[in-house]
């Protein structure tokens, strides 16, 4: 059965955007994985395609994937959850420097460029002055000034622009150009300058996670204590989850995100334990995972399983190739 609900894709991103990828597409400076960057960049499209969302075809003006059959009870899932995750973005976060509002830190993350001494860009948040809230007090100042410089110039090496190549692909709707279609007068969401994309991948989530990443190995150098990590570890996806908390991506864009950057970090780092670092990350310090998980729990049945059931399967085997994982979701999606 069909949905009922036509989903338009979200079109083209701002000019800047569109100028930062590199045709037909580039993997990211860290990469030592495959060789061949958009064979597996398709592969990744395609395990989306199957237990998330379908990719728009311009030349057919059609969705195409296996997760078209569901789009509308995935979108209506993620509704339901935003319902109980929009109020998060007024609640505070317990930091070195005390109390700050999810509202604040989100604000801070949406600002533009963070430029190194020389000029020259590193990525287009600063998040780096959140990360310095989650540490300070925590952890010495001049560890802090270490971690946020790597931090900023490791990102952009692990992350790449895999996200806004992903995002061409699949085209998802943002919430807001569905809300009132789907009938959810309830629905509003914070301004944010920077969702001017399409909805899937979360470019936040992703890039944060990846940064994260980058930051726990320079920790693990530094014999960070388990406080210091703790917090580096909120903060990997806290900045993630915001963008959720205010309205501008869905839960499941999430899911995405951390599918994608748990089968990148194995292939831009020097063994698997990043991957291992940031799945904890996830399921112990996530607000919006642990809103899906007991969706997923209570509802096993739902649009948003098949994507629960992979990024699971992901996060408890480190290192999984893109094909193997192709494997499980067509077996199991």
């Amino acid at each position: 059965m069909k949905d009922s609900i036509q989903f338009p894709p979200y079109g083209r991103m701002v000019a800047d955007l569109e100028a930062d990828i590199t045709e037909p597409g580039a993997a990211p400076d860290d990469w030592r994985g495959p060789k061949d960057w958009i064979e597996w960049r398709s592969k990744v499209v395609r395990l989306i395609n199957i237990v998330l969302w379908p990719s728009f075809k311009p030349s057919t003006r059609a969705w195409d994937g296996p997760a078209a059959a569901f789009m509308e009870g995935l979108t209506k899932a993620d509704f339901e959850l935003l319902k109980v995750l929009r109020p998060v973005l007024e609640e505070h976060v317990a930091l070195g420097n005390g109390p700050i509002k999810q509202r604040t830190l989100f604000v801070i993350e949406d600002e533009k460029d963070v430029k190194a001494n020389d000029g020259s860009v590193y990525r287009d948040m600063s998040v780096d002055k959140t990360l310095r809230e989650y540490l300070a007090g925590i952890v010495d100042p001049a560890v802090i000034n270490a971690m946020a410089l790597v931090y900023l110039r490791r990102l952009g090496a692990k992350s790449g622009m895999a996200d806004l190549e992903l995002k061409r692909f699949l085209q998802r709707p943002r919430a807001y150009q569905m809300a009132t279609i789907m009938g959810e007068s309830w629905f509003d969401h914070a301004h944010a300058k920077s969702a001017v994309t399409p909805a899937m991948i979360s470019g936040h989530c992703f890039q944060i996670a990846m940064g994260g990443v980058a930051a726990f190995y320079l920790a693990r150098v530094l014999g960070l204590k388990a406080e210091g990590m703790n917090a580096l570890a909120q903060h990997t996806v806290d900045g993630g989850d915001r963008r959720v908390f205010a309205g501008v991506h869905y839960p499941t864009d999430n899911v995405s995100s951390w599918i994608v950057a748990l089968l990148v970090s194995p292939n831009v780092c020097p063994d698997t334990d990043g991957a291992q670092w940031l799945w904890q990350a996830i399921t112990h310090n996530s607000r919006v995972y642990r809103e899906l998980n007991t969706h997923h729990n209570q509802h096993p049945k739902s649009a948003i399983a098949p994507s629960m059931r992979l990024l699971k399967h992901i996060g408890a085997n480190p290192g999984i190739t893109v094909e193997d994982a192709l494997v499980f979701a067509t077996a199991t999606g």
